[in-house]
């Protein structure tokens, strides 16, 4: 049997540590390499600054799904371009279809997270990366937070990891009747 190419994936904020991850891929994703992320500034942003964009065929927006789920106080870590700037995160190799997965729990059907690649730096030099940022449409955030050993900002961890599992099934189940159609 063939392994199925891998990707080297920049982990930050709520899915740092993995266990997010474990919940979302339905494996075991280990500590992961640590490494930074050069020329992107960690920020955090509020329900608010979330983007109220309606895409063409979708019901709703990222913010009214973040609102849904969270409430009007949840707050994220969102990464965006800034040369010269670090952050903190680590690489966890995964599939194709497993950044698939990622895509949606980062919204980015509904142009809140959009995938870009990367540059990180690790003990052993540079790594080509594929990482999460802002997207294309602006939106502000409301504040700068240093990008180095920052702590998560969700008090209930669990309450994540359990979000992270209605994700998966809900993906699982869109790609399942998707096939059906067909």
């Amino acid at each position: 049997m063939r392994n199925p190419k891998t990707i080297n994936y920049f982990a930050y904020g709520e899915l740092l540590d993995g266990q997010v991850l474990k919940a979302l891929l339905d494996r075991d994703m280990g500590e992961g390499k640590p490494a930074a992320l050069t020329d992107h500034e960690l920020c955090v942003q509020g329900v608010s600054q979330i983007p109220d964009y309606i895409p063409q065929g979708l019901p709703t927006s990222a913010r009214q799904i973040i609102r849904d789920n969270y409430g009007d106080d949840f707050k994220t870590y969102i990464i965006r371009r800034q040369n010269g700037s670090r952050v903190e995160g680590r690489i966890y190799r995964i599939t194709k279809e497993e950044l698939g997965l990622i895509d949606d729990w980062e919204l980015r059907e509904f142009a809140w997270y959009e995938q870009n690649r990367g540059i990180a730096q690790t003990a052993e030099g540079e790594v080509n990366v594929t990482i999460h940022t802002d997207s294309a449409i602006p939106h502000p955030t409301e504040k700068v937070v240093e990008g180095k050993n920052y702590r998560p900002l969700l008090e209930n961890p669990e309450f994540m990891i359990e979000i992270a599992r209605k994700s998966r099934r809900e993906t699982l189940e869109r790609m399942a009747a998707s096939l059906k159609e067909r």
